[in-house]
Protein backbone atom coordinates (compact mmCIF):
# COMPACT_ATOMS: atom_id res chain seq x y z
CA UNK A 1 0.00 0.00 0.00
CA UNK A 2 1.23 3.31 -0.87
CA UNK A 3 2.31 5.96 1.84
CA UNK A 4 -0.59 8.70 1.31
CA UNK A 5 1.09 12.27 1.72
CA UNK A 6 0.21 14.14 5.51
CA UNK A 7 -1.26 17.41 4.84
CA UNK A 8 -0.60 20.19 7.51
CA UNK A 9 -3.12 21.84 9.53
CA UNK A 10 -4.38 25.13 8.83
CA UNK A 11 -2.88 27.69 11.30
CA UNK A 12 0.44 25.88 11.70
CA UNK A 13 3.55 27.51 10.58
CA UNK A 14 4.86 25.00 8.39
CA UNK A 15 6.41 26.43 5.23
CA UNK A 16 5.16 23.82 3.03
CA UNK A 17 2.32 24.57 0.43
CA UNK A 18 0.85 23.71 -2.91
CA UNK A 19 3.86 23.48 -4.34
CA UNK A 20 4.80 19.86 -2.79
CA UNK A 21 2.20 18.16 -5.14
CA UNK A 22 3.87 19.57 -8.29
CA UNK A 23 1.72 19.09 -12.14
CA UNK A 24 3.56 16.63 -14.34
CA UNK A 25 3.61 17.82 -17.27
CA UNK A 26 2.07 16.13 -20.67
CA UNK A 27 3.96 13.85 -22.88
CA UNK A 28 2.54 13.98 -26.34
CA UNK A 29 2.09 10.99 -28.20
CA UNK A 30 1.78 10.33 -31.32
CA UNK A 31 -1.32 9.98 -33.10
CA UNK A 32 -2.77 6.66 -34.45
CA UNK A 33 -3.29 6.90 -37.88
CA UNK A 34 -6.29 4.22 -38.51
CA UNK A 35 -6.30 4.45 -41.95
CA UNK A 36 -2.76 2.72 -42.69
CA UNK A 37 -3.52 -0.44 -40.36
CA UNK A 38 -5.69 -2.77 -40.87
CA UNK A 39 -9.06 -2.49 -38.36
CA UNK A 40 -8.18 -5.45 -35.91
CA UNK A 41 -4.33 -3.87 -35.03
CA UNK A 42 -6.10 -0.33 -34.63
CA UNK A 43 -8.77 -1.78 -32.70
CA UNK A 44 -6.35 -2.98 -30.06
CA UNK A 45 -4.25 0.27 -30.13
CA UNK A 46 -7.31 2.19 -29.33
CA UNK A 47 -8.49 0.15 -26.39
CA UNK A 48 -4.99 -0.03 -25.01
CA UNK A 49 -4.35 3.45 -25.47
CA UNK A 50 -7.42 4.76 -24.19
CA UNK A 51 -7.39 4.18 -20.71
CA UNK A 52 -4.20 6.95 -20.62
CA UNK A 53 -5.80 9.50 -22.97
CA UNK A 54 -7.26 12.70 -22.33
CA UNK A 55 -10.97 13.78 -23.39
CA UNK A 56 -10.13 15.95 -26.17
CA UNK A 57 -7.75 13.42 -28.34
CA UNK A 58 -11.14 10.46 -27.46
CA UNK A 59 -13.10 13.28 -28.63
CA UNK A 60 -10.58 13.78 -31.62
CA UNK A 61 -9.96 9.69 -32.18
CA UNK A 62 -13.92 9.02 -32.34
CA UNK A 63 -14.09 11.29 -34.77
CA UNK A 64 -11.60 9.35 -37.18
CA UNK A 65 -13.38 6.45 -36.41
CA UNK A 66 -16.91 7.53 -37.10
CA UNK A 67 -15.50 9.03 -40.59
CA UNK A 68 -14.41 5.18 -41.08
CA UNK A 69 -18.12 4.57 -40.23
CA UNK A 70 -20.91 3.08 -43.21
CA UNK A 71 -23.23 6.30 -43.48
CA UNK A 72 -25.86 4.17 -41.07
CA UNK A 73 -23.20 3.84 -38.54
CA UNK A 74 -22.62 7.42 -38.70
CA UNK A 75 -26.41 8.49 -38.31
CA UNK A 76 -26.68 6.00 -35.13
CA UNK A 77 -23.71 7.16 -33.43
CA UNK A 78 -25.18 10.72 -32.04
CA UNK A 79 -28.15 8.68 -30.73
CA UNK A 80 -26.39 6.17 -28.97
CA UNK A 81 -24.59 8.98 -27.06
CA UNK A 82 -27.70 10.41 -26.07
CA UNK A 83 -29.73 7.75 -25.26
CA UNK A 84 -26.43 6.98 -23.01
CA UNK A 85 -26.81 10.17 -21.29
CA UNK A 86 -30.61 9.86 -20.76
CA UNK A 87 -29.96 6.49 -19.10
CA UNK A 88 -27.53 7.86 -17.03
CA UNK A 89 -30.30 10.74 -15.46
CA UNK A 90 -32.86 8.04 -15.49
CA UNK A 91 -30.90 5.41 -13.56
CA UNK A 92 -29.33 7.81 -10.98
CA UNK A 93 -32.95 9.06 -10.47
CA UNK A 94 -34.14 5.95 -9.17
CA UNK A 95 -30.91 5.44 -7.15
CA UNK A 96 -31.86 6.08 -3.76
CA UNK A 97 -30.19 3.94 -1.67
CA UNK A 98 -26.80 4.04 -0.32
CA UNK A 99 -24.53 1.27 -1.87
CA UNK A 100 -22.00 -0.46 0.21
CA UNK A 101 -18.40 -0.20 -1.09
CA UNK A 102 -17.09 -2.95 0.48
CA UNK A 103 -13.15 -2.93 0.45
CA UNK A 104 -13.69 -1.03 -2.82
CA UNK A 105 -12.14 -3.67 -4.84
CA UNK A 106 -14.02 -2.82 -7.70
CA UNK A 107 -12.98 0.54 -7.67
CA UNK A 108 -9.57 -0.03 -9.37
CA UNK A 109 -10.99 -1.11 -12.46
CA UNK A 110 -14.15 1.53 -12.68
CA UNK A 111 -11.34 4.38 -12.28
CA UNK A 112 -9.01 2.75 -14.95
CA UNK A 113 -12.17 2.95 -17.59
CA UNK A 114 -11.90 6.83 -17.29
CA UNK A 115 -9.72 8.46 -19.64
CA UNK A 116 -6.87 9.83 -17.75
CA UNK A 117 -5.75 13.32 -18.19
CA UNK A 118 -2.34 14.78 -17.48
CA UNK A 119 -3.82 16.59 -13.85
CA UNK A 120 -4.67 12.90 -12.80
CA UNK A 121 -1.48 11.41 -13.32
CA UNK A 122 -0.59 11.76 -9.80
CA UNK A 123 -3.59 10.01 -8.37
CA UNK A 124 -3.21 7.51 -10.85
CA UNK A 125 0.57 7.18 -9.74
CA UNK A 126 -0.11 5.70 -6.46
CA UNK A 127 -3.44 3.93 -7.81
CA UNK A 128 -4.26 3.77 -4.21
CA UNK A 129 -8.40 4.24 -4.68
CA UNK A 130 -9.28 2.91 -1.09
CA UNK A 131 -10.40 3.97 1.83
CA UNK A 132 -9.23 2.55 5.33
CA UNK A 133 -11.27 4.84 7.04
CA UNK A 134 -14.11 4.48 5.18
CA UNK A 135 -14.74 0.99 4.14
CA UNK A 136 -18.34 1.40 3.37
CA UNK A 137 -20.03 3.96 1.42
CA UNK A 138 -21.06 7.16 3.81
CA UNK A 139 -24.64 7.27 1.88
CA UNK A 140 -27.39 9.25 3.43
CA UNK A 141 -25.17 10.27 6.46
CA UNK A 142 -23.07 13.02 3.61
CA UNK A 143 -25.26 15.86 1.88
CA UNK A 144 -23.84 17.52 -1.36
CA UNK A 145 -24.87 20.99 -0.92
CA UNK A 146 -25.60 23.99 -3.33
CA UNK A 147 -26.36 27.51 -1.53
CA UNK A 148 -27.91 30.31 -3.91
CA UNK A 149 -29.52 33.77 -3.30
CA UNK A 150 -30.18 34.09 -6.90
CA UNK A 151 -33.63 32.51 -8.52
CA UNK A 152 -33.65 29.55 -9.73
CA UNK A 153 -36.13 29.23 -12.11
CA UNK A 154 -36.74 26.04 -14.93
CA UNK A 155 -34.57 26.05 -17.75
CA UNK A 156 -34.54 24.10 -21.20
CA UNK A 157 -32.22 21.58 -21.49
CA UNK A 158 -30.85 23.08 -24.69
CA UNK A 159 -30.00 26.32 -22.87
CA UNK A 160 -28.97 25.51 -18.97
CA UNK A 161 -27.13 28.83 -17.34
CA UNK A 162 -23.79 27.65 -16.09
CA UNK A 163 -25.24 28.06 -12.66
CA UNK A 164 -27.74 24.51 -13.35
CA UNK A 165 -25.04 22.88 -15.60
CA UNK A 166 -23.23 23.10 -12.12
CA UNK A 167 -25.80 21.88 -9.90
CA UNK A 168 -26.57 19.09 -11.98
CA UNK A 169 -22.89 18.05 -11.75
CA UNK A 170 -23.47 17.67 -8.44
CA UNK A 171 -26.92 16.03 -8.11
CA UNK A 172 -25.30 13.53 -10.82
CA UNK A 173 -22.13 12.87 -8.21
CA UNK A 174 -24.49 12.43 -5.63
CA UNK A 175 -26.39 10.16 -7.29
CA UNK A 176 -23.72 7.73 -8.67
CA UNK A 177 -22.53 7.37 -4.85
CA UNK A 178 -26.17 7.84 -2.65
CA UNK A 179 -25.41 10.79 -1.34
CA UNK A 180 -28.20 13.07 -0.49
CA UNK A 181 -28.52 16.46 -1.78
CA UNK A 182 -29.75 19.32 -0.93
CA UNK A 183 -30.22 22.85 -2.59
CA UNK A 184 -31.10 25.75 -0.13
CA UNK A 185 -32.29 28.91 -1.88
CA UNK A 186 -30.97 31.49 1.11
CA UNK A 187 -32.39 34.71 1.66
CA UNK A 188 -30.19 37.81 0.54
CA UNK A 189 -27.92 38.93 3.55
CA UNK A 190 -27.89 41.44 5.93
CA UNK A 191 -27.69 45.25 4.15
CA UNK A 192 -23.70 46.26 3.25
CA UNK A 193 -22.67 42.04 3.90
CA UNK A 194 -21.66 40.26 0.62
CA UNK A 195 -23.69 37.47 -1.15
CA UNK A 196 -21.07 34.92 -0.64
CA UNK A 197 -21.57 35.15 3.20
CA UNK A 198 -24.59 33.13 2.79
CA UNK A 199 -22.89 29.87 2.67
CA UNK A 200 -21.73 30.31 6.39
CA UNK A 201 -25.13 30.77 7.70
CA UNK A 202 -26.64 28.06 5.66
CA UNK A 203 -24.25 25.35 6.52
CA UNK A 204 -24.16 26.38 10.07
CA UNK A 205 -28.00 25.90 10.44
CA UNK A 206 -27.33 22.07 8.45
CA UNK A 207 -24.99 21.46 10.76
CA UNK A 208 -27.88 20.59 13.25
CA UNK A 209 -29.25 18.30 10.84
CA UNK A 210 -28.48 14.53 11.21
CA UNK A 211 -25.59 14.29 8.56
CA UNK A 212 -21.56 13.02 9.07
CA UNK A 213 -20.02 15.37 6.46
CA UNK A 214 -21.62 18.06 4.47
CA UNK A 215 -19.83 19.05 0.96
CA UNK A 216 -20.26 22.06 -0.03
CA UNK A 217 -19.91 23.56 -3.67
CA UNK A 218 -20.13 26.96 -5.34
CA UNK A 219 -22.21 26.88 -8.64
CA UNK A 220 -19.39 26.97 -10.76
CA UNK A 221 -17.05 24.27 -9.11
CA UNK A 222 -17.40 20.91 -10.16
CA UNK A 223 -16.60 16.93 -9.52
CA UNK A 224 -14.45 16.38 -13.00
CA UNK A 225 -14.22 12.37 -12.20
CA UNK A 226 -17.99 11.68 -11.01
CA UNK A 227 -16.55 7.86 -9.77
CA UNK A 228 -14.18 9.11 -7.44
CA UNK A 229 -15.85 8.95 -4.16
CA UNK A 230 -15.72 11.42 -1.47
CA UNK A 231 -14.53 8.28 1.00
CA UNK A 232 -11.26 8.03 -1.35
CA UNK A 233 -10.70 11.81 -0.75
CA UNK A 234 -11.44 12.16 3.05
CA UNK A 235 -8.94 9.37 3.43
CA UNK A 236 -6.46 11.00 0.94
CA UNK A 237 -6.52 14.19 2.75
CA UNK A 238 -6.02 12.03 6.09
CA UNK A 239 -9.54 13.48 7.67
CA UNK A 240 -9.72 11.92 10.82
CA UNK A 241 -12.48 12.29 13.44
CA UNK A 242 -10.95 15.29 15.17
CA UNK A 243 -11.36 17.26 11.69
CA UNK A 244 -13.98 19.82 11.89
CA UNK A 245 -12.96 21.08 8.65
CA UNK A 246 -10.88 21.02 4.91
CA UNK A 247 -11.00 23.74 2.47
CA UNK A 248 -8.97 24.20 -0.50
CA UNK A 249 -5.89 26.77 -0.81
CA UNK A 250 -6.51 29.86 -2.86
CA UNK A 251 -3.75 30.31 -6.20
CA UNK A 252 -0.33 31.40 -5.62
CA UNK A 253 -0.91 35.33 -5.88
CA UNK A 254 0.28 38.02 -4.48
CA UNK A 255 -2.98 39.53 -3.05
CA UNK A 256 -3.70 35.91 -1.56
CA UNK A 257 -2.36 36.52 1.91
CA UNK A 258 -3.82 37.32 4.97
CA UNK A 259 -3.39 39.98 7.43
CA UNK A 260 -1.96 38.09 10.34
CA UNK A 261 0.93 36.09 8.85
CA UNK A 262 0.87 36.66 5.28
CA UNK A 263 -0.03 33.06 4.97
CA UNK A 264 -1.57 32.05 1.78
CA UNK A 265 -5.19 32.37 2.03
CA UNK A 266 -8.52 29.91 1.63
CA UNK A 267 -10.95 29.73 -1.66
CA UNK A 268 -14.42 28.41 0.25
CA UNK A 269 -15.82 26.95 -3.09
CA UNK A 270 -15.29 24.13 -2.12
CA UNK A 271 -15.26 23.28 1.56
CA UNK A 272 -16.18 19.49 3.74
CA UNK A 273 -17.73 19.83 7.20
CA UNK A 274 -17.39 17.14 9.44
CA UNK A 275 -20.38 17.34 12.24
CA UNK A 276 -18.70 17.79 15.50
CA UNK A 277 -18.99 20.28 18.38
CA UNK A 278 -16.18 21.79 17.09
CA UNK A 279 -17.60 22.52 13.89
CA UNK A 280 -20.63 24.07 15.22
CA UNK A 281 -18.11 26.46 17.55
CA UNK A 282 -16.31 27.26 14.24
CA UNK A 283 -19.25 27.89 12.30
CA UNK A 284 -20.64 29.97 15.37
CA UNK A 285 -17.68 32.40 15.19
CA UNK A 286 -17.39 32.15 11.41
CA UNK A 287 -20.84 33.43 11.05
CA UNK A 288 -20.84 35.66 13.46
CA UNK A 289 -17.41 37.02 12.62
CA UNK A 290 -18.64 40.27 10.58
CA UNK A 291 -20.18 41.72 13.74
CA UNK A 292 -16.84 42.67 15.51
CA UNK A 293 -17.48 40.92 19.14
CA UNK A 294 -14.98 38.29 18.39
CA UNK A 295 -12.56 39.18 15.98
CA UNK A 296 -12.66 42.97 16.03
CA UNK A 297 -12.04 44.35 12.98
CA UNK A 298 -13.50 41.63 11.24
CA UNK A 299 -16.29 43.62 9.91
CA UNK A 300 -13.61 44.82 7.15
CA UNK A 301 -14.75 41.66 5.10
CA UNK A 302 -18.27 41.95 4.96
CA UNK A 303 -18.66 43.44 1.77
CA UNK A 304 -14.52 43.66 0.77
CA UNK A 305 -12.97 41.29 -1.29
CA UNK A 306 -12.49 38.07 -0.49
CA UNK A 307 -15.18 38.18 1.70
CA UNK A 308 -16.16 35.34 4.07
CA UNK A 309 -12.77 33.55 2.16
CA UNK A 310 -10.80 36.27 3.81
CA UNK A 311 -12.07 36.25 7.19
CA UNK A 312 -11.73 32.58 7.60
CA UNK A 313 -7.97 33.32 6.67
CA UNK A 314 -7.26 36.42 8.68
CA UNK A 315 -9.50 34.85 12.12
CA UNK A 316 -10.86 31.23 12.15
CA UNK A 317 -8.54 29.36 10.92
CA UNK A 318 -5.94 30.95 13.92
CA UNK A 319 -8.19 29.64 16.09
CA UNK A 320 -8.96 26.01 14.67
CA UNK A 321 -5.61 24.99 14.03
CA UNK A 322 -5.73 21.03 15.38
CA UNK A 323 -9.30 20.97 13.56
CA UNK A 324 -8.74 22.21 10.35
CA UNK A 325 -6.98 20.87 6.97
CA UNK A 326 -5.56 22.60 3.89
CA UNK A 327 -6.19 20.72 0.59
CA UNK A 328 -3.54 21.78 -1.53
CA UNK A 329 -4.62 24.38 -4.72
CA UNK A 330 -3.93 21.92 -7.28
CA UNK A 331 -6.20 19.30 -6.21
CA UNK A 332 -9.71 21.28 -5.40
CA UNK A 333 -9.13 24.74 -6.76
CA UNK A 334 -8.72 26.14 -10.70
CA UNK A 335 -8.86 23.38 -13.60
CA UNK A 336 -6.94 23.05 -16.62
CA UNK A 337 -8.47 25.85 -19.21
CA UNK A 338 -7.06 28.15 -16.23
CA UNK A 339 -3.12 27.71 -17.11
CA UNK A 340 -2.06 31.10 -18.38
CA UNK A 341 1.61 31.49 -20.19
CA UNK A 342 3.55 32.83 -17.38
CA UNK A 343 1.21 32.57 -14.70
CA UNK A 344 1.05 29.85 -12.84
CA UNK A 345 -2.96 27.78 -11.96
CA UNK A 346 -4.47 25.38 -9.82
CA UNK A 347 -5.83 22.45 -12.33
CA UNK A 348 -8.68 20.77 -10.25
CA UNK A 349 -7.18 17.29 -10.02
CA UNK A 350 -10.39 16.34 -7.94
CA UNK A 351 -12.59 19.12 -7.71
CA UNK A 352 -12.56 21.92 -10.82
CA UNK A 353 -13.37 25.28 -9.77
CA UNK A 354 -14.10 27.40 -13.26
CA UNK A 355 -13.98 31.24 -11.19
CA UNK A 356 -12.04 32.54 -14.31
CA UNK A 357 -14.25 31.70 -17.07
CA UNK A 358 -17.77 30.46 -15.83
CA UNK A 359 -18.81 29.96 -19.31
CA UNK A 360 -16.53 26.66 -19.19
CA UNK A 361 -18.67 25.16 -16.71
CA UNK A 362 -20.98 23.62 -19.23
CA UNK A 363 -17.95 22.38 -21.03
CA UNK A 364 -16.72 20.25 -17.46
CA UNK A 365 -19.68 19.02 -16.93
CA UNK A 366 -20.30 17.69 -20.39
CA UNK A 367 -16.90 15.92 -20.15
CA UNK A 368 -17.46 14.48 -16.79
CA UNK A 369 -20.44 12.46 -18.09
CA UNK A 370 -18.87 11.84 -21.32
CA UNK A 371 -16.21 10.15 -18.87
CA UNK A 372 -18.98 7.48 -17.92
CA UNK A 373 -19.86 6.47 -20.78
CA UNK A 374 -17.32 6.84 -23.65
CA UNK A 375 -15.24 4.38 -22.63
CA UNK A 376 -18.10 1.28 -23.11
CA UNK A 377 -19.45 3.38 -26.24
CA UNK A 378 -16.16 3.25 -27.99
CA UNK A 379 -15.38 -0.97 -27.08
CA UNK A 380 -19.38 -1.52 -29.06
CA UNK A 381 -17.90 0.41 -31.94
CA UNK A 382 -14.96 -1.66 -32.11
CA UNK A 383 -16.93 -5.04 -31.08
CA UNK A 384 -19.49 -4.21 -33.71
CA UNK A 385 -17.10 -2.51 -36.50
CA UNK A 386 -18.39 -4.00 -39.94
CA UNK A 387 -15.53 -3.81 -42.80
Amino acid sequence: MTEKPQYRRIGGRDSSSSDDFQDVEHNSTENVELAEKPWSQAGIEWSEKLRETSWESVSGRASVLLDKCQLPTRLATPLVVVLAITTLILFFSTANNATPLGSFQSLPQLINDVPWDRYMSGLKKDAYVGSDQFPRSLGKDLVILDVDTRPWGREKPAAMSPLTWGRLNHYLYAKVHGYDYRYIQAEDPPAGTHATWVKVPAIRKLLKARYKFIVFLDSDAIFPHLKIPIEYMLDHWNVTSDIAMAVGLAIKDKENHDRVEGKQTVNTGFMVVQNTNVARRLFKDWDECPTDIKYSDCSHWKNTPLHEQDAYSDYIRYDYPNNTIEIPCTEVNGAPQHRAKGKRHCGGELVRHFWMNKKAVKEGVEASIAEIFLPGVVRELVNQWVV
